[in-house]
């Protein structure tokens, strides 16, 4: 009753840090909990009949013996989460750098292909300016060479056309 008198009872029961239960602590509440002497005594549904209070303590002692065997299972996977993620941290950085530089080759890439486009599409039209020059040259040639033959015809013309004026 020294217990359930005590007015800062709930305050203390809210504030307990149960990740804090030391095992010597949780050994000797699963001792009290299923020592069979008090087993039959300490089932929800008779402490109900007794005291509301005691049922919810009750429960709470139950809860907390629970949690301290469950949280000891789950402590080290929580380490081993918090040492993932923080990994998984360190390689998202490590990925967000690494995607960086990807975006500079891709953009130097693409300014390299789009210079090349460029480049052959001059070198196409230099290639046609070559061949249009090359029929043209080879007109030229054909049209001198033509034209040679007429020379000396022109020529004895002319001093014909001088002798006779």
């Amino acid at each position: 009753m020294k217990l359930l008198g005590n007015p800062k009872l709930l305050d203390e029961l809210l504030s307990f840090d149960v990740d804090s239960a030391d095992e010597n602590l949780i050994t000797n509440l699963g001792k009290y909990l299923h020592d069979p002497k008090n087993v039959d005594n300490l089932k929800i549904e008779v402490v109900e009949n007794a005291s509301i209070a005691c049922k919810c303590i009750i429960m709470w002692l139950n809860g907390i013996h629970s949690f301290y065997f469950v949280n000891k299972r789950v402590k080290p996977k929580k380490a081993a989460l918090a040492e993932a993620e923080t990994k998984v941290k360190g390689l998202n950085i490590q990925l967000a750098e690494k995607q960086k530089v990807l975006k500079a080759a891709v953009d130097k890439v693409e300014a390299l292909n789009a210079e090349l486009d460029s480049t052959i599409r001059y070198k196409e039209k230099l290639e046609k300016e070559y061949d249009e020059c090359s029929i043209q040259l080879e007109r030229a040639v054909k049209l001198i060479d033509n034209l040679g033959g007429e020379k000396g015809r022109w020529g004895e013309l002319a001093k014909e056309l001088k002798v006779s004026y």
